[in-house]
């Protein structure tokens, strides 16, 4: 079975990817939509402001938590078969200096909170902080740790942008089916090109940690963050077009693409061609 998936990691990728739509799916059973005709029909009950805790309890017992936590369940079993804990990037960022890299992403951040924020009572905070963590760990672990690591021996440029595109159509899955489509269109689009940055750090750090890190860090900036309207076209810009250059740049030519590795001992003889190196 192993060996079957690493031979077809294309095809290995693709059904990672409808899997998650299964669990998206399941994830949306336990908790099915229920439309209100006239808002007039409801109890004073049920119009009431919830409390925090209630607020708390509501973030956690919904459709979208559950298939965060299925995402992560399911990822950490495909390292745990494969035995890849190394491969996927649980390793310490090596060289060190290469975490400079992140100085993009830590300024996309800081552009994203530099029209200050609105926190949440502490119960919902806390159960939100969680959610993020929860959800950055899973999507990352998934997207730039297994499907990178299945994908990038038949060439690197190829696997960033396939891993890129399926964390995106995931991503439109998500959020298509649950709110407006220029919502979700934005948040596609925002996943899509965000991936090449993720990737290339995930790369040329030899190391995981880092990009989950800061993906949690940007979706948690993103969730408390009041965004002015002269300063969305920026971020728009840093997060899109912004996040592919910067992800294509770290990965320039074909030495750098050889730097990082599936392990942090990959490191390939310079003097030999590398397989896959075009789109």
């Amino acid at each position: 079975m192993k060996s079957l998936l690493l031979r077809f990691p294309i095809v290995s990728s693709l059904l990672l990817a409808l899997v998650l739509l299964g669990l998206l799916y399941i994830s949306r059973l336990p908790f099915p939509t229920v439309t209100v005709g006239d808002v007039g029909d409801l109890t004073p009950e049920q119009t009431r402001q919830p409390t925090g805790m209630e607020q708390a309890i509501s973030s956690l017992a919904n459709a979208e938590t559950l298939f965060i936590g299925l995402t992560l369940l399911l990822a950490v079993a495909v390292v745990a078969y494969f035995g890849w804990w190394r491969e996927v990037g649980f390793n310490r960022p090596h060289p060190p200096r290469n975490l400079l890299f992140l100085w993009f992403p830590l300024l996309v951040i800081g552009l994203t909170l530099s029209g200050g924020t609105r926190i949440s009572p502490t119960p919902v905070f806390t159960i939100t902080v969680l959610i993020i963590a929860i959800e950055a760990f899973g999507s990352e672990l998934m997207f730039r740790g297994i499907m990178l690591r299945l994908l990038a021996p038949s060439g690197l440029l190829r696997a960033v942008f396939l891993t890129s595109i399926l964390s995106g159509v995931v991503v439109l899955a998500r959020t298509l089916t649950s709110g407006p489509w220029p919502e979700a269109a934005y948040l596609t689009l925002t996943a899509t090109c965000g991936g090449f940055t993720y990737a290339a750090i995930r790369w040329r750090t030899v190391s995981i940690w880092p990009v989950m890190l800061t993906h949690f860090a940007l979706l948690l900036a993103i969730e408390v963050a009041v965004v002015r309207a002269f300063v969305f076209p920026f971020l728009l810009f840093a997060t899109t077009i912004g996040f592919i250059a910067y992800g294509l740049y770290l990965l320039r030519n074909r030495y750098v693409r050889a730097d990082g590795g599936l392990g942090n001992e990959h490191t390939p003889d310079r003097n030999q061609p590398l397989r896959g190196d075009t789109l």
